[in-house]
């Protein structure tokens, strides 16, 4: 240390000699990597630091004088090169002791790096190169690149850019002055330079001249002033020259940008992003056509545009519009890797630019042509990039099911990414897609007629129409020669038919020329551009398909149904084609993925016949001349051909799997020297995998039960497949943004609650050894095959072994594939119940062995390993396991809180539940893979070489001498040192952490994991003892390689925690995080959330609160709250990976007891404060997230107890009101919306918020309508309307109270077609609001007044005819509420109301008096009042009874008692009702006011109107709670009106519509206690209606229904108790003797087996009894259960065969029911009946006619009456038998029809006297 100070003395010493000793001496130092590593304290190393810049600066101070004074050059050039060496000294120090350094030193040593660079406000050119090489360094190392305040990284930055873009050099980004001149240039420039930048030619004449300049720039002595006026480029040349200076600023740029923590977003410059963006764009004017810079530019645009693309839509938009054409003119580079970078960066721009405004349409058009002109010559062009090869493609149909979730990157409709798809093919595929892309749109474009020109560049008012690409391109395919380029153009056509075939239904020319091309070169001689054309009628056929089965046949494609039509004409064809040439060896593969999809679609696309004999053909001469080889599509099209083989009789007496067998066994190459190699001898990989072979083998063994393995492709590591990943998680938001897209309802994945392994349902599968059967021929055949294949390898693999040869990773591959079909085989036979074979398991064991010790061999590379051990996947992974940072779920599925019908609700989630089906079906063969003791030896050698491997990856091994060779092989180095040395740019602090060392860590991981899961048949989870001391005594820095996966095993319950494990990982992150070169490290932070949210389940547990664990976790969770609140996790894949930890641990622990409360001394807020935050996050992709995660809330609010509207409240502070802030607003629409989704209890909040934002800008009408759209998806309505007239009336209030008009609202966003649809709906819903609601004062009322005059006005009707149609409504409302407020009651004199009636703007007209009007209307008077009821609460002393209570009789409360004897408030979550609601009180004295003034011979007829129409109204309503309100109205009418009940047509039609609401499961107990007090009522008349038994019949079969629902408990046991319940009512009914014929009737047709004490009744039906039933017109319900008890008479020998015969048996066959409601039983009895009469039937020929149909009885009337005149009758007599019917929305129908009927003609013309008396009491 002494020598040091004394260096540290010459340093600061303002000798020059001293100071040139002392970089000397520091120089000698620190040669040392041990004197580096001695300094580890921060402070030492700021002081060398300071030391050396004190020298510096003298050395700077001496350089400025000399050049000031004018000495003579040589004194000069000295101190310039004394200075050189004091910054040379700074970087050669910086490089040495990089890694060393923290953030003491780091502030000051870039403060004094940034400060030294600028001189009197210029850059100072003697250092500048140095030191900008030294803040490279410092930031390539990622720990001081994470370290770094925002501020600062905007001043390295605002440098950068400034030495680029020759700016002044102290320039900020606030400062927009200069950049307005700019733009100007920039568009002249690019005018100038677009059609030549792409031919290098025109650029050489500079060259010589940048070089000079380039000279002059670095060694003059004082800086050159940077250019003040950037106008001045105008006028000179645009070829900049480019200095060092800046080649490295550009270079620090992409270092900058490319950091997970760069502050894009930083709220402290807010137009910091359109600052970068507009600097972005002058780059490209100043260096249109120069490399140099290029590379580093694109890779720093890349994460910008990554950033801002969803962040600052306009911006980027404005970006892509200035810099299209100059980014496209790159194209012409050499460079691989920028041409890489590019078709990333045109793809992120291109849906930007191609954004359509209404204003100015197709501005982009030139911009693409030129792409996609450029693109099609890629093929042409020698350096052009290479095109797919069909090797690295599978060739298999993704089911549409998976449309929405599970499409990963590189995946087509019939084909994705196989094996060896690497980096170029990767580059080709998405370059082929962008490709598609613009065909798209230029297709679109090319139908535009050019009316007017556009403002692009070149001939003014000339333009073209240009030519159809897609036409262009079969041109192309059709007049090349070369192959080369026409398989290119025909891949070009794929993708474009994969992503768009649907866009060209309109232009059905076009598509028939794809068609024709596609057949000529289908059959040229050319095998690979056969096979090219066959993918592309694949893909066309597969689209056809599709878009014409009946699950497609949406509304929005009803457009072009009758064009897709293309049939069997156009097809057959295709499939001649295709089967002949399914043997022909290199066009096979193609040609049978064709038939396949053809096949899955035959039923639409080809003709039966054909199908039939092209596969009759090729079985026969399969065995002579098959396809050439198992390839995947092969397989799969065999299989299927089985498939429809077994479903036609002659093609199942080929014994077609036979042949398909001898064809297997015969092309299949497994075993010794069967790798398939390619043509230079490299051994490849076969193309199918092992599901393929499975598949089809278990097509030929036609087993039962499929494996069904997850076979997944690896994708390369590269950057363009890590964007395309990007994109794929980000579609939903892009969509959104762009398109205000949201994913349908019906294919969106909602997630599912936690992955448990199934034990229960697994313990059952696993079958006896005793019960197996031997396995039959077919199986022994494949076994056979099987067992000489594993005895040839085991010979190969000695030889390997005793030769010491090193085999390929594909070799190896192929023998481990080898090896896992034949266990798979074998357990499959277990599976399906038959023997295993013990030797082929033995055998295949041997080879394992042989295999498992070449596992860890170290002279594989990281990719080969993959390869080899990804043949493990299958046995331990079953799809669901994804990683924890989900998609973006755009809007939540329904739940409880959403108050929809329960049976509406089960179909949604009906949907959602389906795709986890095969991760069981999956998990239950690996358990009986794994539950094999053979199996289990077998593998055990494998899971030790996977301990060794992890032990390698983590640096666990015992270090001896082959062990240290071994590890560097490996490419992991000596992991225990520390690193010294120069730190190069990818030497970061996590740099061994590839893709590929992540994924065999994680493969390794799951597979120890989950093997001894799979093993146990207990529930208890045995643990890898060896795999938890490996993770326990993991080092530290190695947990970012291994920690995520063992976090997975841990979420997915695998494999189960303990304490040590726990606390063991605990202490491992808490020393990471302190270390400076972890703590900001986003890895570690998300893994630090991951640890918490993985292992919650545990640490929620009670009894390890209080643990040293419980005390670790909560420091945790304090650490993220503190930080969370503080703003200071800069990354938003942090907050957003948080926010998705907060919903999930609210969900289990709602009341958030367990979070900690203080942090470090400071009080720390809970989560639930916490999400509301993050709506104003600055990032998009955060608050996207947490529209969702707060939506959540709700739906645990009724947990924890809270009160929903506070909720909302709070949440709704938490949402922008800036109405410009575009993305801002476009979160709150969705958060509001998912809020609008899960809780009907705020529902009408965020509804009127909504609609709220669509009166204030038309901006957002497209992304309210769509997100509204998804929400009444999701509550299951069938049109956008229903949810608005649900909520109609609160909406009109909020309208009126903004002083707004519903009438500018565009009717689409309500869900009306159009202006006049919408008034007409909503007229009755808001005219009483428009008309009354007062609010005081009289400016409210004169709105609401002109709002009703402008809605009379669009639904076509003068304000007289509009109060009229609303009058009831009108009166009843303004009665509630005067009464409410206290300002007229029952004394208050009519002319008086009639004035304040006046007053509110509805004039009864003069001769009518207010007492009159009330007389006329008052059945609708009263219905208004019943229904605006607003109290919820029904219960004893609930508001509703103490009212009743007070106004009226003890009798009356007890009738209310009694309906709602089964009803309980916990039946449903009820909240307050929609407006107007009003107290129970008030709406009693309403009600009796109202029947006291009608007249009292009409109060029964007001009763019975108001049942109907409010029975009506619950039938219609979507929302529970509304249907409750009003079944409280009508508990609360039907108990105050009693006593009316004892008429019968009164207390029928309460019955029937009773009745009805069965049906609905909600309202079952609230129908059972109605129908319980009208059986009471029905015992205590006189009348006996003939009705009745129908009503018994109705009830019975719906409760039989309930109790038969398998897939839901509860709803069965609904059933079962209805069913008792029915029993005890019918046997009380059967005490009175008028009743009990009729309940004897229903008995006849009971559904389901009488209970004891009814079969007595039950045994007194006659068959007399039965045939009057049959034909009793009035039981309509449930008739054909007669054939039942008529089976057993006639068993009897008690039935009369000529009854039978004549009218019986056809009246029996008129009830036969849906197919749906027919049971086996009754078929059964029908059946035996028949064959007890001996079939005999008479009147075969004319069938005999049913008098008691409706038309029989017109008729009979007809006659009677000797009218036959007049049909008014007749329909009368139709519209009651409807009224009576079961159909609840014909029943309201025909009411209001009858009403309006009744009400046009008088008594005499209806002849009342002459009906039945139950019908004349209703007419």
């Amino acid at each position: 240390m002494t020598k040091l100070k004394a260096v540290m003395e010459l340093l600061k010493s303002s000798k020059v000699k001293e100071r040139q000793e002392g970089l000397i001496s520091l120089k000698e130092a620190f040669s040392r990597d041990d004197a580096v590593l001695n300094i580890n304290e921060g402070r030492a190393w700021l002081v060398v630091y300071q030391a050396l810049f004190t020298a510096v600066t003298s050395e700077k101070v001496e350089c400025v004088k000399k050049a000031a004074s004018g000495k003579n050059a040589s004194t000069g050039a000295a101190a310039l090169r004394r200075l050189g060496d004091a910054t040379s000294a700074v970087r050669w120090l910086v490089e040495r002791s990089n890694c060393m350094l923290t953030t003491k030193v780091l502030t000051p040593l870039l403060a004094h790096l940034l400060q030294m660079m600028v001189y009197r406000g210029q850059l100072y050119a003697p250092l500048a190169l140095d030191y900008l090489k030294t803040i490279k360094i410092l930031l390539s190392w990622t720990p001081h690149m994470e370290h770094i305040d925002a501020a600062t990284w905007i001043n390295i930055a605002e440098l950068a850019f400034n030495i680029i873009l020759d700016d002044p050099i102290k320039g900020n980004f606030d400062d927009v002055t200069g950049e307005s001149n700019d733009e100007s240039m920039q568009t002249d420039v690019s005018a100038m330079y677009q059609d030549d930048s792409d031919e290098g030619d025109d650029h050489e004449p500079s060259t010589s001249t940048r070089k000079r300049k380039r000279k002059a720039r670095e060694h003059s002595s004082t800086p050159v002033p940077g250019t003040m006026h950037p106008t001045k480029s105008l006028k000179v040349s645009p070829h900049h020259s480019v200095s060092l200076e800046q080649v490295e600023c550009a270079s620090l740029l992409a270092l900058l940008f490319r950091s997970p923590t760069a502050p894009f977003l930083s709220e402290d410059v807010p137009n910091l992003s359109f600052a970068i963006l507009s600097r972005m764009t002058r780059f490209l004017g100043r260096y249109p056509g120069d490399a140099s810079l290029h590379h580093d530019y694109l890779l720093a645009l890349q994460p910008v545009l990554s950033h801002l693309c969803l962040n600052r839509t306009k911006d980027v938009e404005n970006f892509a519009h200035s810099t299209w054409n100059q980014l496209v003119g790159l194209w012409g580079t050499k460079n691989k890797r920028m041409k890489e970078s590019l078709v990333g960066i045109l793809r992120t721009l291109f849906p930007f630019l191609t954004i359509q405004h209404d204003l100015q349409k197709y501005t982009w058009a030139d911009g693409v042509y030129k792409l996609w002109t450029l693109l099609s010559g890629e093929a042409e062009s020698r350096r052009g990039l290479d095109s797919l090869s069909l090797d690295s493609l599978r060739l298999e149909i993704i089911p549409s099911a998976t449309e929405n979730y599970g499409h990963g990157v590189f995946v087509a409709r019939t084909f994705r990414a196989g094996w060896h798809f690497d980096a170029s093919q990767a580059l080709a595929w998405a370059m082929m897609e962008l490709q598609a892309d613009c065909a798209n749109k230029l297709v679109d474009h090319s139908e535009f007629n050019y009316a007017h020109t556009s403002d692009g560049e070149g001939s003014l008012g000339k333009r073209v129409k240009r030519e159809n690409p897609i036409a262009s391109l079969l041109h192309s395919i059709q007049l090349t020669t070369a192959s080369g380029v026409r398989t290119y153009h025909l891949q070009v056509l794929l993708f474009f038919i994969d992503r768009h075939w649907s866009c060209l239904h309109k232009h059905n020319k076009l598509q028939e020329d794809v068609m024709n091309t596609l057949l000529r070169f289908v059959s040229v001689d050319d095998p690979i551009i056969q096979s090219w054309a066959f993918l592309c009628f694949a893909a066309i056929a597969q689209s056809d398909g599709l878009l014409s089965s009946p699950a497609f046949q949406l509304p929005s494609v009803a457009p072009w149904t009758a064009v897709v039509a293309r049939g069997s004409a156009a097809w057959d064809p295709v499939w001649t084609h295709a089967m002949r040439r399914a043997n022909v060896p290199v066009v096979c593969r193609a040609a049978c993925h064709t038939a396949h999809t053809l096949i899955l679609h035959s039923k639409i696309l080809l003709t039966s016949q054909r199908v039939l004999i092209e596969i009759e053909t090729l079985a026969k001469d399969l065995d002579l001349q098959g396809p050439a080889f198992p390839y995947d599509s092969v397989c799969m099209f065999l299989a299927q051909c089985l498939r429809v083989a077994s479903q036609d009789v002659r093609l199942y007496r080929m014994q077609l799997e036979e042949k398909v067998l001898s064809w297997l066994l015969d092309n299949w190459r497994i075993g010794a020297g069967q790798a398939v190699k390619d043509t230079s001898g490299k051994s490849r990989m076969p193309l199918h995998t092992i599901g393929d072979i499975l598949g089809l083998l278990e097509s030929i063994c036609g087993t039962p039960k499929r494996s069904d393995l997850l076979c997944r492709m690896l994708l390369p590591d590269c950057a363009i497949v890590e964007l395309m990943e990007e994109e794929r998680k980000t579609k939903v938001i892009r969509d959104f943004l762009l398109d205000a897209k949201l994913p349908s309802f019906r294919k969106e994945a909602v997630t599912a609650g936690c992955d448990g392994l199934i034990h229960s349902s697994v313990n059952g599968e696993l079958t006896m050894d005793s019960e197996l059967v031997q396995p039959r021929g077919r199986e022994r055949r494949v076994t056979s095959s099987l067992l000489k294949a594993m005895e040839s390898l085991v010979v190969e693999w000695d030889t390997f072994k005793e030769t010491n040869a090193h085999p390929t990773a594909e070799k190896l591959r192929q023998s481990l594939d080898a090896v896992v079909t034949a266990f798979a085989f074998e357990t499959l036979l277990v599976w399906n119940g038959m023997r295993c074979n013990r030797r082929v398991l033995q055998s295949a064991g041997r080879v394992m062995s042989l295999l498992a010790p070449l596992l860890t061999d170290a002279r594989w590379t990281a990719d080969e390993r993959m390869l080899i051990l990804h043949a493990l996947e299958p046995l331990v992974v079953n799809g669901e396991e994804r990683s924890t940072n989900e998609e973006w779920e755009a809007m939540l599925g329904p739940d409880l809180g959403s108050g929809i019908r329960s049976h509406t609700l089960k179909g949604l989630k009906r949907n959602l539940s389906e795709r986890d089906h095969s991760h069981t079906v999956r998990r239950l063969f690996q358990r009986v893979f794994w539950a094999n003791a053979d199996i289990q030896d077998a593998f055990s050698a494998v899971s030790e070489a996977l301990r060794e491997s992890l032990r390698t990856m983590t640096g666990q091994l015992r270090q001896g001498a082959q062990d240290a060779h071994a590890l560097d092989a490996d490419g992991f180095g000596d992991i225990m040192t520390t690193r010294t040395g120069l730190p190069t740019q990818e030497d970061a602090a996590h740099d061994d952490i590839t893709a590929a060392n992540r994924y065999l860590a994680d493969l390794c991981i799951t597979f120890l994991a989950t093997t001894p899961v799979l093993r146990s048949s207990s529930a208890d989870v045995l643990r890898d003892r060896e795999l938890t001391k490996l993770i326990v005594h993991c080092p530290a820095d190695r947990l970012l390689l291994i920690g995520n996966a063992v976090l997975r095993s841990i979420r997915r319950r695998v494999w189960s925690l303990d304490i040590v494990v726990l606390n063991a990982l605990l202490d491992k992150l808490g020393d990471l995080l302190d270390l400076h070169s972890h703590s900001r490290n986003v890895g570690l932070q998300l893994m630090a959330v991951d640890l918490l949210d993985s292992t919650s389940h545990f640490w929620l547990q009670k009894s390890n609160a209080d643990t040293d664990v419980g005390v670790h976790i909560r420091e945790l969770c304090g650490w993220l709250s503190h930080n969370m609140m503080k703003r200071k996790f800069a990354s938003w894949k942090m907050r957003d990976f948080a926010s998705q930890f907060f919903a999930r641990y609210i969900a289990q622990d709602p009341s958030e007891s367990l979070w900690p409360t203080v942090y470090r001394k400071t009080p720390v807020e809970r989560p639930s404060t916490i999400l509301p935050m993050l709506n104003m996050d600055r990032d998009i992709r955060v608050r996207f997230r947490a529209a969702v995660a707060n939506a959540r809330l709700f739906t645990l609010a009724r947990f924890a107890g809270q009160n929903s509207l506070d909720m909302y409240n709070t949440t709704k502070e938490g949402l922008t009101k800036d109405l410009s802030n575009y993305e801002q607003m476009l979160t709150r629409t969705l958060c509001l919306g998912n809020i609008m989704v899960v809780s009907s209890a705020v529902r009408r909040g965020p509804y009127w918020h909504l609609i709220e934002a669509a009166f204030h800008s038309s901006q957002y009408l497209a992304h309210i309508q769509a997100t509204l759209t998804g929400v009444s998806e999701r509550l299951g309505l069938p049109n956008l309307s229903d949810l608005f007239e649900a909520y109609a009336s609160q909406i009109a209030y909020s309208i009126r109270q903004a002083s707004q008009n519903v009438c500018i609202l565009p009717p689409a966003l309500l869900g009306y077609q159009d202006r006049g649809k919408c008034a007409e709906a909503t007229f009755r819903l808001f005219t009483p609001t428009n008309v009354l609601a007062g609010g005081g004062n009289s400016e409210a009322v004169d709105h609401g007044r002109r709002l009703f005059l402008a809605h009379c006005a669009a639904a076509h009707k003068t304000a007289a005819d509009g109060l009229q149609e609303c009058l009831g409504d009108l009166i009843g409302f303004q009665l509630v509420f005067w009464l409410d407020d206290g300002r007229v009651d029952c004394n208050t004199p009519p002319e008086q109301l009639k004035k304040m009636l006046k007053d509110k703007g509805v004039d009864l007209s003069h001769e009518q008096g207010f007492n009159d009007c009330v007389e006329q209307n008052a059945a609708s008077i009263a219905a208004a009042v019943v229904r605006s009821l607003g109290d919820q609460d029904f219960s004893a002393d609930g508001p509703i009874m103490q009212a009743i209570k007070a106004h009226d009789s003890s009798h009356s409360a007890q009738v209310f008692k009694a309906l709602s004897k089964y009803r309980t408030l916990d039946d449903f979550n009820l909240h307050s009702p929609n407006l107007p609601a009003f107290g129970s009180s008030t709406v009693l004295r309403a009600l009796n006011w109202c029947i006291s003034l009608a007249v009292h011979d009409h109060v029964k007829a007001i009763s019975y109107h108001v049942l109907h129409q409010l029975f009506s109204e619950v039938q219609r309503s979507p929302l529970v709670n509304e249907q409750i309100r009003l079944l409280n109205g009508i508990s609360l009418l039907v108990a105050v009106r009693h006593e009316d009940f004892q008429e019968s047509t009164l207390l029928h039609t309460l019955i029937h519509e009773a009745t009805s609401l069965l049906a609905q499961a909600d309202l079952v107990q609230a129908a059972r206690s109605f129908l319980e007090w009208g059986f009471t009522m029905y015992l205590l008349t006189s009348q006996v209606d003939p009705r009745f038994p129908d009503v018994l019949i109705r009830v019975c079969a719906q409760a039989h229904d309930y109790s038969l629902a398998t897939d839901d408990v509860q709803i069965a046991n609904i059933g079962k108790s209805l069913l008792h319940w029915i029993d005890r009512q019918a046997l009380e009914l059967c005490r009175s003797s008028k009743i009990r014929s009729q309940v004897m009737n229903a008995l006849s047709a009971w559904p389901h087996q009488p209970s004891s004490e009814l079969l007595s009744v039950y045994d007194d039906i006659t068959a007399d009894g039965l045939s009057i039933i049959l034909s009793d017109f009035r039981i309509a319900s449930n008739k054909f259960r007669l054939v039942r008890r008529l089976r057993d008479l006639a068993e009897q020998g008690v039935y009369d065969r000529a009854q039978f015969a004549k009218t019986d048996f056809w009246r029996l066959k008129d009830f036969i029911p849906t197919k749906d409601q027919l049971q086996p039983g009754d078929v059964d009895a029908f059946a035996s009946l028949l064959i007890a009469n001996n079939g005999d039937i008479y009147s075969f020929g004319s069938e005999q006619p049913f008098l008691q149909t409706l038309r029989g009885r017109h008729r009979r009337s007809a006659k009677k009456l000797q009218i036959e005149s007049s049909p008014q009758r007749v329909i009368v007599q139709t519209l009651l038998a409807m009224v009576d019917g079961n159909s609840p929305q014909e029943v309201s129908l025909a009411y209001s029809t009858l009403r309006s009927v009744v009400s046009a003609s008088s008594s005499d013309m209806l002849l009342l006297q002459s009906w039945p008396v139950e019908s004349r009491t209703a007419l």
